[in-house]
């Protein structure tokens, strides 16, 4: 009879230790495990999409005719910021980039100011306050996109803003 019981307890204290130590296991797995955390982001996702087709031809006056570039963007007014890609080619060494207030064939003020892509192409953000950001976004053709260099310091390229 000792030794069944010896045999019992035996059992019972290995239950008793299989049991301590993958409790904590099993409980880890059954526990809904937290999300990752979020990466802070330099770039707001959505926003109007914006673009722009850059020639020297629309420059006004005229900019470098054998220079072009694209310009896209993202405007998200909650953010108070667009974020943009800019790339030329053909055109001197950019030393400036901006937004400018006027249509087609007319000169205005930056209301923008954008990254010079000075090796020929830049992905940034820059930064918006809300009526210019509802003025774009209610009239984008009222706006323009062009690049400055030392060649053409009035602008070397220009496009009119779209959706």
């Amino acid at each position: 009879m000792r030794t069944n019981v010896r045999g019992r307890l035996a059992a019972t204290a290995l239950i008793a230790a299989a049991l301590a130590v993958g409790a904590p296991a099993l409980a880890m797995k059954s526990r809904p495990s937290a999300p990752p955390p979020t990466p802070t982001e330099t770039r707001p996702l959505g926003g109007i999409k914006l673009a722009a087709t850059l020639t020297g031809a629309v420059e006004v006056p005229p900019g470098d005719p054998a220079g072009s570039g694209t310009f896209s963007a993202r405007l998200n007014p909650g953010h108070d910021q667009l974020c943009y890609d800019l790339a030329v080619s053909n055109i001197a060494t950019p030393t400036a980039a901006h937004i400018h207030r006027g249509g087609p064939g007319v000169s205005g003020p930056p209301v923008v100011m954008l990254q010079a892509p000075a090796n020929g192409s830049v992905s940034a953000c820059a930064a918006v306050t809300p009526a210019v950001a509802d003025e774009i976004l209610a009239n984008p053709g009222g706006f323009y996109v062009n690049v400055h260099n030392a060649a053409f310091p009035g602008g070397a390229l220009r496009g009119q803003l779209t959706r």
